[in-house]
């Protein structure tokens, strides 16, 4: 009769096993193992119910340990120490190195300390699991942020303390509006916009109020103090106040410093902002959006045009137009066209302001990106609505891809983003697409090769120094090489002609499965399965059903469907497998090895789907095959014996459910 582990010892074992198949290295924490071996633990176990037959008492957390330490004849023992769990004799066996699921691998690395987690990633890395890696440095990187921020927050509440006393100690002795004051709350107000930005409102209010007592209604510090609070109130996403509050402030300023004074100019800045937020707000209770003007407050619209035109004007006038600021108004000022449906000259509208920023700012600006994406959105609607645009909208893109490539770069990820667009451009001019296609895969290629990130050999111990800059590093490079794979599947799924049989598109389904099986790797499922789809139709249509290196990417799209889970992709692998089952058989013959191999995947993802019926008759029919092609003993048979064990019980137990129901 075998032993019979405990409950809770199994819970603690299986805790410890899954922490060493997720990276975690010798010795483990022992306060990590209690806490993640309750998540071991049967729910039906319960230390109150141990009269029932199916439930079986929990030994306590000591009696736990003392089993799993003892020496027993082929049974794992752990060594503990008050700390830690140290060493495991026997070592776990071969199936507990496989790659820990997913979920599973969330859980345990949400347990980890810093120093943990870096050890992970590299051991992750290692074995090539992009996805767990990532999640590894994310978390490495996120203990250090977290970290910092509890520094901060730490120094805020002394610092918020010390303005607090300064302002109390300054009331006592000038007077609660003396400017020394004022200026302590005005600190405090800046202080807390950082931190707790609705508790920087009141204190905002009373150094305006506070001025306008002493220092009058003019006082460039009483306009600064409500513009402050103006600011604040928008910010915070009340832009009826702010509205109130800044209108006010501007026609001080107008009146007080002029109308090109740059003060002036900030607050006609906010209070166009504001009335831009106020229209959104009537469009969104609406339920409308650009191109149908909102009923509620129908002059607002040319209103805003208007005022942010003669505010252009006037920061052309003052500042130059080439300054951020106005440019960033003029940006403004052609986004308005959208609002009454006029796409097109919206968009070339900001072509010239696009162009000036990549010369002012750099076109590796964070702003700058900004205009590019959303100008490039507009284009493509452009394109897509207005056929007589079609080849200025294409030549406009052209051109940006050009100062890109000479600027950040052919392999840079926003580039990449960039050749997207332009590939969709040029959609309707299949010549060209043609030839941007051409371009565009050497600088594809190039990105992936730069942002593959290496196999690094994980440290000794947990007693390395956290590398803060690794995993920066690591995170960055990941996002990197997912980012490049994303745009290459995108821009050679964008091509009409792929997949075809011209010379180029064996390089080109190549160039694409490495792109899509990397995005498998790393959990990006839907954007994977697109390519691979398309890889599969490409080498169907270039090499036949009959050719091996077809099978092999049908079955990657096959792998894919199953990582990515859910009833419609498991579906979808089914429906895969039965057309790769028919392609083999008609090919290599129903008793075939690699034929048999896949009839058994089938089976196993209809039992998945809970076809039981169905995933026993395959499993029969495999079952049989194997034992005339294979023999009764080979470990292929075999295996196949046990999983039909598996689905006959499954149905035996759904049979036995039906029979208790009433």
């Amino acid at each position: 009769m075998g032993i019979v582990m405990p409950l809770r010892a199994a819970a603690l074992l299986g805790a410890v096993m899954g922490m060493r198949r997720c990276g975690y290295p010798w010795p483990l924490r022992r306060s990590a193992v209690e806490e993640l071996h309750t998540r071991y633990l049967p729910e039906d176990a319960d230390p109150g119910a141990g009269d029932d037959a199916l439930t079986r008492e929990l030994e306590s957390l000591a009696e736990a340990w003392e089993w799993l330490t003892a020496p027993r004849a082929r049974m794992p023992r752990l060594f503990l120490t008050a700390d830690t769990v140290t060493g495991m004799d026997p070592e776990p066996p071969r199936g507990y190195t496989d790659q820990v699921p997913d979920a599973e691998f969330q859980m345990l690395l949400g347990c980890s300390s810093r120093e943990e987690a870096l050890h992970i990633a590299r051991t992750q890395l290692a074995d090539g699991a992009l996805r767990q890696a990532e999640s590894a440095y994310r978390r490495v990187r996120r203990l250090r942020g977290r970290a910092r921020r509890d520094e901060r927050r730490a120094g805020f509440a002394p610092q918020r303390e010390r303005l607090q006393d300064r302002a109390r100690q300054r009331a006592r002795t000038l007077g609660p509006e003396a400017p020394e004051t004022l200026a302590a709350r005005e600190e405090l107000a800046a202080l807390l916009w950082e931190h707790r930005r609705e508790s920087a409102v009141p204190e905002y209010r009373a150094v305006w109020q506070g001025r306008l007592r002493t220092l009058g209604p003019d006082h460039p510090d009483t306009l600064a103090a409500r513009q402050s609070l103006a600011l604040t109130l928008r910010a915070l996403a009340r832009p009826e106040e702010a509205g109130a509050e800044i209108g006010e402030v501007l026609r001080d300023r107008r009146r007080v410093q002029g109308a090109d004074h740059p003060d002036t100019l900030k607050a006609w800045e906010l209070a166009c902002r504001v009335d831009e937020d106020l229209m959104r707000r009537g469009a969104r209770d609406r339920g409308t959006g650009p191109g149908t003007m909102p009923d509620r407050e129908p002059d607002r619209l040319p209103d805003l045009e208007s005022g942010l035109l003669s505010l252009v004007v006037a920061s052309c006038r003052v500042l130059g137009p080439d300054h951020p600021d106005t440019l960033a108004r003029r940006w403004d000022l052609g986004r308005m066209p959208r609002w009454r449906g006029a796409e097109a000259e919206s968009a070339f509208e900001l072509a010239p302001v696009v162009e000036t920023a990549e010369r002012v700012l750099g076109a590796g600006h964070r702003q700058v990106r900004r205009y590019h994406r959303e100008w490039t959105a507009g284009l493509r609607d452009v394109a897509a609505r207005h056929p007589e645009h079609r080849a200025a909208v294409a030549d406009l893109v052209q051109a940006l891809v050009r100062r890109l490539d000479g600027a950040l770069g052919e392999d840079h990820p926003h580039t990449l983003a960039m050749r997207t667009e332009l590939l969709r451009a040029l959609r309707w001019d299949p010549a060209r697409q043609e030839a941007g296609l051409t371009g565009a895969m050497e600088s594809h290629r190039r990105a992936l090769e730069a942002a593959d990130p290496p196999g690094v050999t994980p440290d000794a111990g947990p007693e390395a120094a956290p590398d803060t800059d690794e995993a920066e590093t690591m995170v960055r490079r990941l996002e990197a090489y997912r980012a490049a794979a994303s745009e290459t599947v995108r821009a050679l799924t964008e091509a009409g002609r792929l997949p075809g049989r011209e010379p180029g598109d064996q390089e080109r389904l190549d160039l694409l499965f490495v792109a899509a099986w990397t995005l498998s790797d790393m959990g990006i499922h839907d954007e994977a399965v697109l390519g691979l789809r398309a890889i599969v139709r490409g080498y169907l249509l270039r090499h036949g059903e009959r050719d091996p290196d077809t099978w092999r990417v049908w079955q990657a799209l096959v792998v894919t469907l199953v990582r990515a889970g859910g009833r419609e992709n498991l579906e979808g692998a089914a429906a895969e497998l039965g057309d790769l089952v028919s392609a083999q058989t008609r090919a290599l013959g129903a008793d075939h090895s690699e034929t048999l191999r896949v009839r058994s995947r089938m089976a196993a993802t209809w039992a998945s789907l809970g076809l039981l019926e169905e995933a026993e008759a395959e499993y029969r029919e495999v079952l049989a095959a194997l034992r005339r092609v294979a023999g009764p003993e080979a470990q292929e048979t075999l295996d196949v014996e046990q999983h039909l064990a598996e689905v006959i019980g499954f149905i035996e137990e759904e049979a036995e459910r039906e029979e208790t129901q009433p």
